[in-house]
This record gives C-alpha cells, sequence and structure tokens, in this order.
C-alpha cells in the first residue's frame, strides 16, 4: 500500500513540475499497486483477532481517499485542462504534503495496530497453554491421591504415573507431540485418554497458527519481491529521463524540479534496492563476491560518498589506516553508508559525525558516532531487527522503514563478524562492527 501511494505522489509531484505526461505512469502503476496490496491486507485481516487492524486499515484507506479526492484528481484534472502554473501554484500551498504525511501517520498506526492484535493473540494462546497445564498437574495430583489409596496396586499404579508425570513435563516444556500410552487402571486411562486429547488439540492450533504465520511471512515476502521487481524497470527508465532532462534542459527555472525529482528517484530507488535484500536474506539467496581488499580503504571511499551528500555535518575519519579482510566491497561499503547516513538523519542539531577504527591482534572495528537524538536501553536490543523502529525516531518523525539497520547487521553476519550500538537517549549513538582480519595483517604484525 505504502510503495502505490509514493509511486503515486512522485509521479504527481514529477508531472506537475515538468508538464510531462510520462510522469503518469508510475502514478498509474502506483494506483494499482495500492488496490492490489488492499485487497490482498483486508483479506489477511478478517476475524474478530484483527478487528482492530481491520479498523486501522479502513483509517489509512480512508486517509488515501481524501488524498486523491482532495488533491491529487484536482490537480490531475488542472494540469490536464492546461492551467499549469494555477496547478503548480496549488502545490506550493503544501495541502498535498500535509495529507500525505497524515497518510503515513495512519500506516504507521495501522502497522502498531497490527503488531498488537498479533501480540493479543499470542497472549491468549499463551495463557490457554498455562490453564491446560495447571488443570492437568491438578488432575495428575488427584490421580496421584487416588493410587496412594489403592496400596494393594501401589507400585504397578506408581509407574504408571510416573509415565504420565513425565508426559505432563515434556508437555510444560512445549512438546505438545507428547501422548500417553493404554493405562492399566479405568481412572488412569480415563485421565491419559484427556491428557491426549488435550495435547492434540493444542499441537494442533499451534501447527495451525504456526503454518498460518508461514504463509504470511511467505505472500508478503513474495509481495515485496514482485513489487520491488516491477518498480526496477521503471525507475531505471525514469532516471534515464531525468539524467536527460538535466542535461538538456539547461535553463535555470528547470533546475530545481528537475533536482527535486532526481533526490526522490534516488530515494526511491534506495528504498526498492534495500526492500530486495531484504527479501534475499530471508530467503537465504542473497549472493557476496568475497575478495581480499583493504577495509579502511573502502571506509575512506564510503565516507566521501557520503559526504557529497551532507552539506550540515563534517564526517572525520581516525584511527589505523591498513587493515585487510575478505569481503565484497560493495557490500563493506554499503554497510558504512548506511550507519553514516543514519547517523546524520538522526543528529539534526549536530553538526559533525566521528567515523573511528582500530585494528586489535584479530579483528578491525570500526565505529560511526553522533550526537544525535539516542536510543533508550530498552530499544538498543531490537535495533537491528527487521521493520523495527525506536520510539524516540517515531516520536520525532524520521522517516523510514526499519530495515536498514536489519540490512546492515545481516552483511555484517555474512562477513562472519559482529554488530552492537552504544547509545545513551538525548546525548547520540555510536554504532559500531568488527569483521576478522586476514592472515597477511597478522604476520606483518608478527
Amino acid at each position: 500500500m505504502f510503495l502505490g501511494m509514493v509511486n503515486q505522489e512522485t509521479g504527481l509531484r514529477g508531472y506537475l513540475a515538468t508538464d510531462h505526461t510520462i510522469f503518469l505512469e508510475p502514478f498509474t502503476l502506483g494506483q494499482s499497486q495500492y488496490q492490489l496490496a488492499m485487497q490482498q491486507m483486508k483479506a489477511q485481516v478478517q476475524g474478530r483477532v484483527f478487528r482492530r487492524t481491520l479498523s486501522a486499515l479502513v483509517q489509512a484507506n480512508e486517509q488515501a481517499m481524501i488524498w486523491s479526492r482532495t488533491y491529487s484528481e484536482p490537480q490531475l484534472a488542472t494540469m490536464r485542462a492546461g492551467k499549469v502554473t494555477l496547478a503548480r501554484l496549488e502545490a506550493t500551498r503544501g495541502i498535498g504534503t500535509t495529507l500525505f504525511d497524515q497518510f503515513k501517520n495512519s500506516m504507521a498506526h495501522l502497522q502498531t495496530v497490527s503488531e498488537h492484535d498479533l501480540s493479543n493473540l499470542q497472549a491468549r494462546l499463551d495463557f490457554e497453554n498455562k490453564c491446560v497445564l495447571i488443570i492437568t498437574l491438578i488432575v495428575s495430583a488427584i490421580a496421584l491421591g487416588c493410587a496412594w489409596f489403592t496400596f494393594a496396586s501401589f507400585t504397578r499404579a506408581f509407574h504408571q504415573l510416573t509415565t504420565l508425570q513425565a508426559a505432563v513435563s515434556q508437555f510444560g516444556d512445549g512438546h505438545f507431540s507428547v501422548r500417553v500410552g493404554d493405562l492399566v487402571y479405568d481412572e488412569l486411562n480415563a485421565l491419559g485418554m484427556t491428557f491426549n486429547q488435550m495435547a492434540e488439540d493444542l499441537n494442533t492450533r499451534d501447527l495451525q497458527l504456526e503454518e498460518r504465520r508461514q504463509e504470511a511471512q511467505q505472500r508478503q515476502d513474495t509481495f515485496l519481491i514482485m513489487v520491488s521487481h516491477e518498480l526496477k524497470t521503471p525507475l531505471t527508465s525514469m532516471q534515464l529521463l531525468i539524467a536527460f532532462f538535466e542535461r538538456e534542459l539547461t535553463d535555470a527555472k528547470y533546475h530545481k524540479g528537475i533536482i527535486t525529482i532526481k533526490n526522490q528517484l534516488q530515494r526511491i530507488t534506495r528504498l526498492v534496492n534495500d526492500l530486495l535484500d531484504m527479501s534475499r536474506f530471508k530467503a537465504d539467496q542473497i549472493s557476496f563476491a568475497f575478495v581480499p581488499c583493504d577495509a579502511i580503504e573502502i571506509a575512506r571511499e564510503a565516507i566521501a560518498r557520503a559526504q557529497i551528500n551532507t552539506s550540515s555535518h563534517q564526517l572525520t575519519l581516525t584511527g589505523d589506516t591498513t587493515a585487510w579482510v575478505q569481503a565484497d566491497p560493495d557490500r563493506l561499503e554499503q554497510v558504512i553508508v548506511n550507519l553514516l547516513t543514519n547517523a546524520i538523519k538522526y543528529s539534526p542539531e549536530a553538526d559533525h559525525i566521528d567515523i573511528r577504527i582500530s585494528v586489535n591482534a584479530h579483528d578491525v572495528v570500526f565505529a560511526v558516532q553522533d550526537w544525535g537524538i539516542g536510543i533508550n536501553k530498552e530499544a538498543q536490543a531490537h535495533v537491528f531487527k527487521q521493520y523495527y523502529r525506536s520510539i524516540e525516531a517515531t516520536h520525532y518523525k524520521y522517516p523510514g522503514l526499519g530495515i536498514g539497520l536489519y540490512i546492515t547487521s545481516e552483511i555484517v553476519k555474512h562477513h562472519q563478524g559482529q554488530i552492537w550500538v552504544e547509545s545513551e537517549e538525548g546525548k547520540g549513538s555510536t554504532f559500531s562492527f568488527s569483521l576478522p582480519l586476514l592472515e597477511t595483517n597478522k604476520e606483518n604484525e608478527i
């Protein structure tokens, strides 16, 4: 849904800026993507458990429709009527941006509510599991008391109760496939059958829940891959077209609009690439081109690349001058650029970022330090998870989907390295990662 709306908003913005109908292609594609995603999500959130999610989905759809009826459709009608200046004047009022921000907020609310509904579902299942376990233990205790009074056959009864108790213990540990065999005494046999029935029901429910979760995850991954691949071709065409405009339209009055569209295209391209990388990591289909390389030289290139894109922060590198590792140079540069981009984005009031590199006996350690909003202690354990965004990031309304650090951590792990964060809320963060050195470095040290 979000990608579909982004395509519509970007296409409309390009059409307003250039008056070229080629930008209506991503707008039309975005409408189709949005409708498809909306239908799929409605089908997935049926039932009482997801009624809040469905309500949030309806609210998000209403925000999208408000943006369409109030802004995009009137603007398209104005442009098609040849009133380009009037349409651009209307765009400068910021109504479209405000309505689109409201849609983004409703999407963020939808994500929060859906996570809450899933958590409630899991909590209810956990509660039911505990109730079943408690009931089973109570019944076992009663059975043990009955066996105690049956003193004449105590030994035999005790053996059967031990078997039942072992099954209950395994059941309590989450092994819902455990079953109790036939027991001699009618009372114990009935108890065993009741236990087996409860275990069967709970095991079936657990398997169904896991199957639904895997199906939902698979549908999500398939959808992301499909959408990302579908976006690659029009994005490439649009980038070529913008490059052509930038070269041919030298008039200053076009320059600002072209630069704006170019920056938005780059942002969407990075998002599409991140979605593709995330899906490939989850499907274990990611590939790396490992070669011996100087990690510090790659860091210098990444810092230079990041410095070009910011005039608000000075990026300063200190530490060792060479460190050879076995790595994919492009992926390693992606890790460093991601950390630098985050450091710049989440420290708007600061004017510099420090990058420190140190080499020890076995590893080279990179540290990127900013003086921004920081991350609270509880959130630090989750920042590298897929789609996770800290309270600080959402409170200050920083854009993002919560996949950049997930991709970064996965790349580091595939390089046999480690990644971690040290932060204090309101005082900034230091993201660090380490990579194992090649034997060449160790021999030179000796």
